[in-house]
């Protein structure tokens, strides 16, 4: 027992050091891992996230982004996670230690008792396993991924609890990793655990099964929205074959990252956004996993294979098999298949470890493994920000009076075109960006934006958006009047310089179609509800500009009225003559049935864990 309790207490001990080791900024420099994915996507939500929470309210709807979006529906929005009402108190440093620790400790712990579930009784290699896991390369270069990083960390759990057969907890854990916010991880996890659940048997595969309907009734209060808001955005299910070869890894890319670790100094640059390509699995882990493939078993070969099939698909474009595979457009980017051999070359890297059979050498292997996991965590490449980068109010948000729901600014094309042909190529393209409120930056300080970064833009938008850049004078200006663009960033050629045009033209949010109306006591009390009162003189349309989607509803006067879309885009609606109580509210019906079914799904869940057996899988 007291032998347990001291290599406990090591293992907790080493754990802490690589932690403190591999993100020392975060932990004791006062830094915030940075880079456009977090200045433009991650902190914008995170802080409409947080405000939602404070204010007690629940945002099912984005006034901020693309002139209106669902944002519960949007998996990467952080609210939907328990763990994110959990660690959102406090600054977003805090929130990003809080975040990035637990997640980190999830996967070096599950991973370690996943290996000894493997292995059994292999104490030093199991760290060792766990460790290349958690703080290698991939799993690093997530810091400015949160959502990537969060939903990686449980898939060592689900694979354990599938092992040993326990579907509720199963089950719990997969919904936890949807809910983390990164479908395609979690689709890859339902492959890798299918895969193990066929090698097993019979059981295993029912376990899974249920684990997988569970999971996704749980989490259906967000499954079912976020595919209505697939089935509404500009990108289907299956992407076109071009479209899917984004983020395929070179294959000379992809051997300098197996053997070269991604150091200032040393490594040479890698094509394609770091935190998406990022892989290295330790150079000295390399041969223990090519030694554990040629001396091990079907155990060992089936990892083996698991990582050649792996990084063959992450060659995406390069791999001429690739575009035949069928359903394989469902992922965006290849290099998402990473993340498995990720998985299978740190459980192959502590099986090299197991087999050597002289323990002296096994511990210097293990003490160089570990003191190279320290190197390459204290010189990789993640950029770092004080939190000031973030929170500090840029400059130009003065120059926008009255912000705040009403008022939309609109970042012109060539702006935007030339942000994003040098972006982040030098540490001061990082206050560019933040200057002039890039998008979609600018929501974080409540500045509604025409057009903002979201991968999953509503088509109409995206169609609204395309017709903005394809029109010329004067039809170019009526389409931002009618979207409330009330200020245009404008780039002015050849000095590069950056103004702002103020646009009196804009309409307001809510409008009418010709001028004989007045509109009062206009009120947007949370998110997805918007309240005022009309006097027109002469039947008329009321536009509000916000981009429809399924779930609007408006009453006119108390009772329920229709909806037509203005321009294929905006919400409207015809009213008569006369005084009116206006009121729109987006309620979709497929956030109602959700809820019941995660709700009636929780209650059994509950019911079976506390009262009753484990539901089809008896441990044996």
């Amino acid at each position: 027992m007291r032998n347990s309790a001291k290599k406990l207490a090591l293992i907790t001990a080493g754990f802490f050091f690589l932690a403190i080791i591999c993100w020392y900024p975060l932990f004791l420099g006062g830094l915030i891992p940075a880079d456009g994915n977090m200045l433009t996507f991650y902190y914008p939500h995170w802080k409409l996230a947080k405000d939602a929470a404070e204010n007690l309210t629940l945002p099912l709807w984005n006034y901020y982004s693309n002139m209106g979006e669902p944002f519960l529906a949007d998996p990467q929005n952080f609210f939907t996670y328990p763990l994110f009402q959990l660690f959102r108190f406090g600054d977003f440093r805090t929130f990003m230690k809080l975040w990035v620790f637990f997640h980190s400790a999830l996967a070096f712990w599950s991973f370690r008792a996943l290996f000894r579930k493997l292995y059994a009784g292999a104490e030093i290699e199991a760290f060792a396993a766990a460790a290349i896991f958690a703080f290698g390369g991939f799993f690093l270069a997530k810091a400015t991924q949160p959502t990537y990083l969060a939903s990686a960390a449980w898939l060592p759990l689900s694979v354990l609890l599938l092992l040993e057969r326990k579907t509720i907890p199963c089950a719990i854990t997969l919904a936890m990793q949807w809910l983390a916010g990164f479908p395609p991880y979690f689709m890859i996890s339902i492959i890798l655990m299918s895969a193990t659940a066929l090698a097993k048997g019979r059981r295993y595969i029912l376990c899974l099964l249920w684990a997988v309907v569970i999971s996704l009734a749980l989490a259906a209060f967000q499954i079912l929205p976020f595919i209505q808001m697939l089935s509404e955005s500009m990108r289907g299910l299956l992407l076109a074959k071009t479209a899917a070869f984004e983020y395929s890894v070179p294959p000379f890319q992809l051997l300098k990252q197996i053997f070269i670790p991604f150091w200032p100094r040393f490594a040479p640059d890698i094509s394609g956004d770091p935190a998406v390509m990022y892989f290295y699995p330790f150079f000295i882990a390399v041969p223990l996993a090519i030694y554990a493939a040629i001396k091990g078993g079907k155990k060992e070969r089936w990892l083996a294979a698991g990582i050649v099939v792996s990084l063959l698909l992450c060659l995406g474009k390069f791999n001429p098999a690739y575009r035949f595979i069928p359903g394989i457009t469902v992922f965006r980017f290849p290099a998402h298949w990473l993340f498995p051999a990720s998985v299978f070359s740190a459980l192959l890297g502590g099986a090299g470890l197991t087999m050597l059979k002289c323990g002296k050498a096994r511990l210097i292997i293990f003490v160089l493994l570990t003191a190279e996991m320290a190197l390459h965590g204290t010189l990789n490449r993640i950029a770092w920000a004080y939190p000031s980068f973030y929170e500090e109010t840029p400059r130009i948000v003065a120059a926008f009076s009255g912000k705040g729901p009403g008022q939309r600014i609109f970042h012109s094309d060539k702006l935007t075109a030339a942000l994003e042909s040098k972006m982040l190529t030098d540490k001061s393209d990082y206050g560019t960006i933040k200057e002039i409120l890039m998008p979609s930056y600018g929501t974080a300080f409540g500045l509604p934006e025409v057009k903002s970064y979201q991968p999953l833009r509503l088509a109409a938008a995206a169609a609204y958006q395309e017709r903005i850049r394809a029109s010329s004078e004067p039809a170019r200006e009526r389409l931002l009047d009618i979207a409330a663009c009330s200020h245009e960033i404008e780039l002015y050629s050849p000095a590069q310089a950056v103004k702002i045009k103020f646009r009196p033209s804009g309409k307001q949010w809510l409008f009418c179609e010709n001028k004989k109306c007045e509109i009062a006591d206009l009120s947007m009390p949370a998110p997805g509800i918007l309240s005022a009162k009309a006097v027109l003189k002469e039947k008329t349309k009321l536009i509000w500009s916000e981009v429809y989607s399924k779930g609007w509803n408006l009453e006119v006067d108390g009772k329920k009225a229709g909806i037509a879309l203005f321009e294929n885009t905006f919400i409207s609606t015809d009213l008569l003559p006369g005084a009116h109580t206006i009121k729109f509210s987006y309620k979709p019906a497929v956030f109602k049935l959700g809820s019941l079914i995660s709700i009636l799904t929780l209650m059994a869940v509950i019911i079976r864990l506390f009262y009753g057996k484990n539901f089809c899988c008896k441990n044996s």
